[in-house]
């Protein structure tokens, strides 16, 4: 089997920082596979919505 992305959505930091946390921590206990997680942030402008773009 190859290589397989997942990519998550969450809305929060902490809930990224907290499940960055937990992939790498399962990571460190897994002789199955491997997984590493990234954190890639993206952050709204005051007044700006989703919809604005």
């Amino acid at each position: 089997m190859g290589d397989i992305d997942i990519l998550v959505f969450l809305t929060g930091e902490d809930d990224i920082d907290t499940a960055v946390r937990l992939i790498r921590e399962e990571a460190q206990n897994s002789d199955k596979f491997s997984l590493d997680g990234c954190k890639l942030f993206r952050f709204k402008k005051r007044g700006e919505s989703l919809s604005n773009g």
